[in-house]
Parts: structure tokens; C-alpha cells; sequence
């Protein structure tokens, strides 16, 4: 299993989430247990299409945090080629990047208390935090469904989303015809 960040963003009617480390990767719900149903079900799906087309599912790199000003805002941090890059969903354009994760929100924190203080400077309030930001596993490869057919002499052919090869076929059974499980016999 694999856990990946999700950013859950409340609307008029409803919920919307997104994953940052599966780009396109969204879903929305009317009540938030219907939302994190619907966006396992899309992450799955999305790395299923990621694999058919032959691409490599990507790693989780982004995580979530907690920066508390009094009021508790969602963090996201992800992972970058020079470091780590931390911002508050919440707060537009407030970016912090470091070289290690902690110093990353701790600068994010610092950027924060700023932009408040701004804020408040012009008489404006601060953003009531809407952001929720929380982890969902998931395995990175749902197993596929597996239907099999049976072939003349006995054997099976697995029916995957490839192409099928068929399997050794089975002895043939000791039971009468009429008491075999199945029914009815094959013909040869």
C-alpha cells in the first residue's frame, strides 16, 4: 500500500478533492465519506489508466501538515530536485522552499504569520481555514478482474487486459459425465 496526500476543498454543494502527486487525479462528493470513497476509486483508476499506457504509477512525494496560527491550516509539502517546497492551500502565493522538510515549514509558518499581518494591516481577516489536507492508501496496482473460458481438452485461457497465453490443460475427471461439478461435459 501507498499513501498519498489529498487535498479536500469544501464548495457550495458539496466537497472536491485532489491528489498533487497524480496530476488530473480529482473527485467530488456531497458528504466527505462519499468524497474519500470516490477518490480511491479515482486514484485506483487513475494509476490503472497510468499503467496501460505503459508509464510508470509515480511515487508519493507530497505530505501533509498541520501549521497552527490559533487557527489550524492544511500544509502540503512536496518534494522537489533541490529540496522540499511547502505551501498553505489556503493562503494563495504563500510558498516556503528548503532544503529539508522541517526547515520547509517552518519557513511556511514564518510566511504565514507575514501574510496575516499584511492582511490585518490592510483590515482584512484571515482566511478561515477550508483546506483539509489527509492521507489515503491505496495499492498501487488494483488487481485486475480475472475471467477465465474453458478451451477443448480442458485447459483455461485467463482473459486479462492483454494478450492471453493458455494454461496447462487439466487431467480429465474419474466422475461420469453427469456427476461432474459444471454439468455439462465438454465435447472433444
Amino acid at each position: 500500500m501507498r499513501r498519498y496526500a489529498v487535498v479536500i476543498e469544501p464548495g457550495k454543494h458539496g466537497y472536491g478533492a485532489w491528489v498533487p502527486d497524480l496530476p488530473g487525479c480529482v473527485s467530488v462528493g456531497d458528504t466527505l465519506p462519499e468524497l474519500r470513497r470516490m477518490i480511491r476509486e479515482a486514484m485506483e483508476f487513475h494509476m490503472e489508466g497510468i499503467r496501460e499506457d505503459g508509464d510508470a504509477v509515480p511515487l508519493p512525494t507530497a505530505s501533509c501538515a498541520v501549521v497552527d496560527m490559533g487557527r489550524r491550516y492544511a500544509g502540503l509539502v512536496e518534494r522537489t530536485d533541490r529540496g522540499f517546497t511547502a505551501r498553505a492551500p489556503d493562503f494563495e502565493g504563500c510558498v516556503a522552499a528548503a532544503k529539508t522538510r522541517r526547515e520547509a515549514l517552518l519557513l511556511l509558518r514564518d510566511a504565514l504569520r507575514r501574510h496575516v499581518e499584511i492582511l490585518r494591516g490592510e483590515g482584512k481577516r484571515a482566511p478561515v481555514p477550508a483546506l483539509l489536507c489527509e492521507w489515503v492508501e491505496v495499492r498501487p496496482f488494483p488487481p485486475r478482474r480475472r475471467t477465465t473460458r474453458t478451451l477443448r481438452g480442458g485447459g483455461h485461457m485467463p482473459r486479462t487486459g492483454g494478450g492471453a497465453v493458455p494454461t496447462t490443460p487439466r487431467r480429465p475427471s474419474r466422475r461420469p459425465a453427469s456427476r461432474r461439478r459444471g454439468g455439462m461435459p465438454i465435447p472433444a
